[in-house]
């Protein structure tokens, strides 16, 4: 299954986390316009490949709150694959070689100093470290916060290489190589396949989702949609409407001012995003912070040399059900990153294992369908998706849920000295600077 991590998309500290812990906070750090309002500069160090818009299927299920990527892999891709991941390595190190790039990590000692800190707080960040994850985890003190000390720098650069090339940087032209790094980070997302001919399989990614406020049966509604590069935003920090609450994280237009992007929902005590998976938005599909950025990652780096109708988006009103990795059952698709309450004195009432099964019971919408003894979805529909629009053509009986791992957040926030972001009318990109956003997509 894929290993699907973690959560707030800003990388928030685990409370039981050791001394080495890599455990970064985003705090505000710029001059805002509200008091705990803050846009974040990020950068992404994961692990999945470039691809061409195409290669790219989105299915989004507003019933089940989640994002299903479909990635098709060809032989070309694997055999560049591991060359790609040094370059973006590389795009990295070049700039955390520059005096004017600091990264910021905070602990639970620099929240505690900085912020209002109240008991409740610590009930919340037990709930939340089952979500919680980096994939540099360990790599430094817990005491650093903001640092532009070279050592410091070089450190995190090695770590990131390490992460991304397995340690082996040799002879990066080697295909044999490149396929086996591929399936070193990719295995467990890979399903061979021959459906598509000239490609080897495709990837499967799964990221929560939030919904709009009037649930899965209104705007936007079920149909077959693609994201309009020329109207996205790779690094989208101000709205006229919203103000700095999308964060500094990317914008996939879809259509009628809709689209998808971060998580918006603050936990203002701690001044911290997360995502809350439920139907909260005015119509916006959210993603975590690190899924909206790795989803962009995939894109080609110039959305302006994308065509508007590239890459496809199903949005379907219920389940997304399909037989992923072609073991010949099909499965509901679900991912295990759940209820998040703004506050709370019984903790474990939000554990995972709890919330596998409470998350249905309370979702307003699908607990009808759902069977807590088989952990089952029963009755729901069965689409056809292969003609001009989705077509409920009967039901599936009994299907059961695939529980997809929450992806470990793949982010590091940075500060460019002498860039401060103000709003301009109609200017909503951060492309401020030696090293805006889009200058780490390169590759």
């Amino acid at each position: 299954m894929i290993r699907k991590f973690v959560v707030l998309h800003l990388l928030i500290f685990n409370l039981l986390a050791s001394a080495s812990d890599f455990t970064p906070i985003h705090h505000k750090k710029d001059k805002d316009y509200r008091h705990k309002a803050y846009s974040g500069r990020y950068f992404y160090v994961g692990e999945v490949p470039r691809l061409k818009p195409e290669d790219i299927e989105l299915i989004a299920s507003k019933m089940g709150l989640t994002l299903r990527v479909k990635a098709w892999i060809n032989i070309n891709t694997m055999n560049l694959y591991r060359f790609q991941l040094f370059n973006r390595w590389w795009q990295i190190h070049q700039a955390l070689n520059n005096p004017k790039i600091s990264i910021h990590l905070s602990s639970l000692e620099s929240i505690q100093a900085d912020e209002e800190y109240e008991p409740y707080h610590l009930w919340w960040l037990k709930i939340i470290q089952q979500y919680m994850g980096h994939v540099l985890d360990p790599i430094i003190d817990k005491n650093e916060i903001s640092k532009n000390d070279e050592t410091f720098k070089l450190e995190i650069s090695n770590r990131i290489k390490f992460f991304l090339l397995k340690g082996d940087d040799k002879n990066l032209g080697d295909p044999n190589r490149s396929r086996n790094l591929f399936f070193e980070h990719l295995k467990d997302n890979f399903t061979p396949s021959s459906e598509r001919k000239g490609y080897l399989g495709y990837l499967t990614f799964v990221y929560p989702m939030a919904g709009g406020v009037d649930g899965p049966f209104q705007f936007p509604y079920q149909k077959f949609t693609s994201i309009k590069f020329s109207l996205s935003n790779d690094a989208r920090w101000w709205s006229d409407k919203w103000g700095e609450d999308f964060g500094g994280f990317p914008f996939l237009f879809l259509h009628d001012g809709i689209g998808f992007h971060g998580p918006i929902t603050r936990k203002s005590g701690l001044n911290t995003w997360f995502l809350q998976r439920g139907y909260v938005s005015h119509s916006c599909l959210r993603l975590d912070g690190s899924d909206i950025m790795e989803l962009v990652q995939m894109y080609p780096q110039d959305f302006n040399k994308i065509r508007d109708y590239a890459s496809k988006v199903t949005i379907l009103d219920y389940f997304d059900v399909v037989d992923w990795n072609q073991d010949g059952t099909e499965e509901v698709i679900n991912v295990d990153y759940y209820k998040i309450p703004f506050s709370t004195s019984n903790p474990d009432y939000y554990k995972i294992e709890n919330q596998k099964i409470l998350f249905w019971q309370n979702h307003s919408y699908a607990s009808s369908y759902f069977s807590s003894e088989y952990m089952t979805m029963q009755n729901i529909p069965r689409y056809d998706l292969m003609g001009k629009k989705p077509i409920e053509i009967g039901i599936y009986k009994s299907v059961p849920l695939s529980f997809f791992k929450m992806r470990k957040s793949r982010l590091i926030q940075y500060f460019e000295e002498g860039i401060e972001k103000k709003q301009n009318s109609g200017d909503y990109n951060d492309d401020k600077g030696e090293f805006p956003p889009s200058y780490f997509r390169e590759y």
